[in-house]
């Protein structure tokens, strides 16, 4: 399978799909199905603070504003009133700006959101973002704590203590699975709307597991209609100069209505930029990152064209080049050990100018991580064969997991076919 023509196809024909502003978490919600999210559905990103579960919606918005343009309407219904996002100059528009709707109860989200759908036209894309589930009242539980204050006070006045009737604390859960999302579903396909609910956990969330022993509004009933549930987790804190200036998240698809579900990625996002999709990409590319999700040597010599240089492919050039045996015997002259390694023999030569340029034609430039990034950010062609290749990585990745089985009741003249156009 030529996996670069698969990723070039997944990036031109994706129309439908709402991308996320990263290509590893574009792959994996996906599904091999498209590069993102489809319009049409309900999503749930659900983390703990500071995992980035904001910035993915605002990623989403941003990308689909870029995209569609005047195409596009969006809502960023920010129930708990907490939304300080500098996008204005993180993304060149103003994301909060436009939203004119805000709910603090189930049923004003309810409204709100059939107000908003009315407002996407048959040629538009729609984006509402609920932030957050759990900031959101049921209307019952107003009235009751209005009738609270009252009976305290009461029983203050009589020298009585108050007795509370009851709690309406699931009234919230009840309303959305026997009203709000039966209605939904149907009505966000036909506008080719997403409606994104954001998650607080109950319980933090262990980035090396991923076990579902947290607990978040929304229950049964948005595990059943939600399209995606996306889990994030903060694994690692980016510091410059003893300060946090980003993080590194682990994302995992807990539920997915795709035929690859399940799948992780790895990225990172930078409080005053947003997800670095090409610094998460080259991650991926050539695994510079180790288990404690910190940058490892790797990232200083990157070869992003010509043959990978590890200590086996060094050797077989040094053989082919006969200088294999000259440079172990000036290794045990410098350090009475003939047995080499990649730092020395690189070290080695780049004494020599013209076995240096020798050896870099052979293997290509050695370039650091930040240099390639810089190479992205002026080159656009560049970034886009970044991007490239890392479908391609994802794609063969993919092929090679598949299960390789006749089709069960597939004709046995198309399961020929297939098998000769894959081979």
């Amino acid at each position: 399978m030529d996996f670069r023509q698969r990723a070039i196809e997944l990036i031109e024909n994706n129309q439908g799909y709402a991308r996320t502003g990263c290509t590893l978490l574009d792959l994996a919600v996906g599904g091999g199905q498209g590069l993102g999210f489809p319009f049409g559905r309900i999503l749930n990103f659900v983390g703990d603070k500071s995992s980035g579960k904001t910035f993915v919606a605002n990623e989403i918005i941003a990308n689909s504003y870029y995209t569609h343009k005047d195409k596009l309407q969006w809502n960023y219904d920010d129930s708990e009133s907490g939304y300080t996002f500098d996008t204005q100059g993180m993304y060149g528009f103003d994301i909060s700006a436009k939203s004119e709707f805000y709910s603090s109860t189930v049923e004003q989200l309810d409204s709100n959101l059939y107000k908003f759908l009315k407002k996407v036209k048959e040629t538009q894309r729609g984006i509402y973002v609920v932030d957050s589930l759990d900031g959101l009242a049921n209307a019952d539980v107003l009235e009751r704590e209005v009738e609270r204050v009252k009976g305290i006070e009461k029983a203050e006045t009589d020298g009585k203590i108050y007795k509370d009737k009851g709690s309406y604390s699931m009234q919230s859960q009840k309303f959305l699975s026997q009203e709000f999302f039966k209605t939904k579903a149907e009505k966000l396909q036909d506008k080719s709307a997403l409606l994104i609910f954001i998650s607080q956990i109950r319980d933090k969330i262990d980035a090396s597991m991923f076990e579902r022993k947290w607990t978040r509004a929304g229950g049964k009933a948005l595990d059943f209609y939600a399209h995606t549930v996306l889990v994030l987790a903060n694994c690692h804190k980016i510091k410059k100069e003893g300060r946090t200036i980003g993080v590194v998240i682990k994302a995992l698809c807990d539920k997915s209505k795709t035929p690859r579900p399940y799948r992780e990625c790895v990225f990172t996002l930078y409080f005053d930029y947003g997800i670095d999709d090409v610094g998460s990409n080259l991650d991926f590319l050539f695994d510079l990152r180790g288990k404690d999700f910190e940058l490892t040597k790797k990232a200083e010599a990157i070869q992003f064209d010509g043959v990978e240089k590890t200590m086996s492919t060094v050797k077989e050039w040094l053989i082919e080049n006969e200088l294999y045996d000259k440079a172990k015997e000036e290794k045990k002259e410098e350090t009475g050990k003939a047995a080499l390694s990649l730092e020395w023999v690189e070290e080695w030569l780049s004494k020599d100018p013209k076995l240096s340029a020798k050896a870099e034609a052979y293997f290509g430039k050695s370039y650091t991580r930040d240099e390639l990034l810089q190479m992205a950010d002026d080159d656009s062609e560049f970034k886009r064969e970044i991007e490239i290749r890392t479908i391609a990585k994802w794609e063969e990745i993919e092929y090679n997991l598949r299960t390789v089985r006749k089709a069960k009741y597939a004709q046995p003249e198309k399961v020929k076919k297939e098998k000769g156009r894959d081979e």
